[in-house]
């Protein structure tokens, strides 16, 4: 009886299935740049910002006023906390997030600051 695949052959389909799928998961995983960044205040949407135009702002209700008094600023694409009231500024340490499915939380003042791609409609594909 012959051989439809020789062990040669197999090995080379394998590397190339392990090439391809290495390719599709860092393709299609979770850094990459955010556009949209969504914060909430007590687990309701108030805001949802492009990160693709730099600017500062502050979280306001429809009064114009400040809830809470944090402040957020927005750089090629990152976003950080700059000011906050919170006691220990834990946010604002946090630094710049940057990648599609990063977060921001304070916890104090109830804020979740968190990137997502407009591109992808799910976080992960199975």
């Amino acid at each position: 009886m012959k051989r439809l695949i020789k062990p040669k052959e197999a090995v080379l389909i394998l590397i190339v299935l392990a090439v391809l799928t290495v390719i599709i998961l860092l393709g299609n995983n979770s850094k990459g740049a955010a556009e949209i960044t969504v914060i909430t205040e007590t687990g309701a949407q108030v805001y949802s910002i492009d990160l693709r135009a730099d600017r500062r702002f502050v979280l306001e209700d429809l009064t114009g006023t400040r809830i809470p008094d944090m402040e957020f600023e927005v750089s090629g694409g990152d976003i950080r906390v700059t000011k906050s009231d919170c006691p220990g500024g834990d946010c604002v340490h946090q630094g710049f997030a940057s990648h599609t499915g990063g977060v921001i939380v304070c916890v104090p003042n109830r804020v979740t600051v968190r990137l997502t791609d407009t591109e992808n409609e799910y976080d992960a594909v199975v």
